[in-house]
């Protein structure tokens, strides 16, 4: 239920608001989030936390990302 309060935050930073994210169990919500701030690192420490297809989403985002950089 919390994650529906998460894009309400808008006065927070994006780092919280991926904490949270991860908090709630949604590792893909919180790459996204980490995505619109371009936050390589913080993509990298999901992408090893990741299992099954959340780590394909968040390697995904993270190639989409990379090929906007080009």
């Amino acid at each position: 239920m919390a994650a529906t309060f998460i894009p309400k935050c808008t006065t927070l930073a994006a780092s919280e608001r991926v904490e949270m994210w991860v908090k709630c169990g949604m590792i893909v919500k919180a790459a996204e989030e980490a995505a619109k701030v371009k936050d390589t690192a913080k993509l990298e420490e999901l992408r090893a936390s990741a299992t099954g297809n959340a780590a394909l989403e968040v390697d995904r985002i993270i190639k989409s990302l990379e090929k906007g950089r080009r």
